[in-house]
């Protein structure tokens, strides 16, 4: 039993070491140096610096996007204005060439309707100039008789 009583001892003298390194560790851990906190130091003055330089990046592309929507928003308005101006263009160039179309057609009918007019007003014309050929046919045949009479 002694040996049994002078293990559990040593086990607790064993446990109680290690539990004492621990506490000196986490001690160590726990409070800081000089060194630490200059570092810690530095470290936040980094962070404070990148997040400044992130803010004036961050303001930078703010600007730049905003210039871009202008450019891109004036250029959209200058192609909206070109295709409204074209549009109108195109509406006014349609009217007039239907206009021309239409005057054309009817100024085609109002010829056609004088032509009729006038061939059926220049029948009699016709009519006269056959019965011309008629008469000339017969005093010519009347003259040839007569010059073989004559000789």
């Amino acid at each position: 039993m002694s040996e049994q009583n002078n293990q559990q001892e040593k086990n607790t003298q064993t446990k109680q070491q290690e539990k004492s390194v621990d506490e000196i560790q986490i001690k160590s851990m726990v409070v800081p140096s000089p060194l630490h906190e200059l570092k810690i130091d530095n470290e936040l003055t980094n962070i404070k610096e990148t997040i400044k330089n992130l803010e004036e990046q961050s303001k930078i592309a703010n600007e730049n996007l905003n210039h871009f929507f202008g450019i891109l928003k004036n250029a959209l308005s200058a192609m909206s204005t070109i295709s409204q101006d074209s549009m109108q263009l195109f509406d006014e160039s349609s009217s007039k060439m239907n206009q021309s179309v239409v005057d054309s057609i009817e100024g085609l009918y109002e010829l056609i309707t004088k032509t009729k007019q006038l061939d059926t007003d220049l029948k009699f014309v016709v009519k006269l100039a056959h019965d011309i050929k008629q008469i000339r046919l017969k005093v010519d045949t009347v003259d040839s008789v007569i010059k073989k009479m004559i000789l």
